[in-house]
């Protein structure tokens, strides 16, 4: 049964600014992420089911800032038999997700108003934990201490979000593409503050390099990395020791 669960308690401080920053934007999420990405946005989600370690059952699984359902519906469809728990900061595009899970008539996901950082609250461990534009957006080592606490053993983490190219020509490409979809956003006055923040946050993120060393050093193992084309996104993954 589907179900848009509320958490308790005040927004730690540090995610104010991400609060702000998509705040009356859930209507037209969907599209700004398809436009904003030139397309690659499917692309990217079609890699992350496909990098979930085959060889297993997967009874259980999270999904991190799920948002208005995008991977969400994806990995029901991959995994109709699972329980599946989508966690967001901001309730409003919960209610679009549930909508679109209402229409479909999907009965196996529960959508709970929760920070990724306070994912640990939730009920009982997780067998795959998934998460699209994330890492650069949270405190790495609290999401790691969650993980740790939340994934079984033998359970998987696969994350995806942008990075930054190191090759030169890239470089300068995607600091122009990203003058245009700025520009883009401001167009709209609810993405006003995605548009002054979003880049920056990208820019100074070295999430991809981090997230290694936070979850090896809580048990994390057969690391996965897969660079996206023009060097714009990255999946890892890394499985939790037995």
């Amino acid at each position: 049964k589907t179900q848009l669960g509320e958490f308790e308690g005040s927004i730690h401080p540090k995610l104010s600014l991400i609060e702000a920053m998509f705040e009356g934007t859930s209507g037209s999420y969907d599209t700004m992420v398809r436009l904003a990405t030139l397309g690659m946005d499917r692309w990217w989600k079609r890699r992350l089911i496909q990098a979930i370690p085959p060889d297993r059952e997967y009874h259980r699984i999270l999904d991190l800032a799920c948002g208005t359902g995008i991977s969400t519906l994806k990995i029901a469809e991959e995994f109709p038999r699972a329980e599946i728990v989508g966690i967001d900061l901001t309730k409003s595009y919960l209610e679009v997700a549930a909508k679109k899970i209402k229409n479909r008539h999907i009965q196996n996901i529960e959508l709970i108003h929760l920070p990724v950082e306070r994912m640990n609250e939730l009920p009982g461990e997780f067998d795959l934990v998934i998460g699209s534009f994330v890492p650069k957006l949270v405190d790495l080592e609290r999401l790691g201490s969650a993980c740790e606490e939340k994934i079984s053993p033998n359970g998987a983490l696969v994350l995806h979000d942008f990075i930054v190219p190191t090759q030169k020509m890239l470089r300068i490409g995607f600091r122009t593409y990203w003058i245009f979809i700025r520009l883009f956003m401001r167009m709209q006055k609810s993405w006003l503050e995605t548009s002054q923040n979003l880049f920056r946050i990208i820019w100074e993120s070295n999430w991809q390099q981090e997230i290694q060393r936070v979850l090896t050093s809580r048990g994390f193992t057969d690391f996965y990395c897969e660079t996206q084309p023009f060097q714009v996104a990255r999946i890892v993954r890394a499985v939790r020791q037995a």
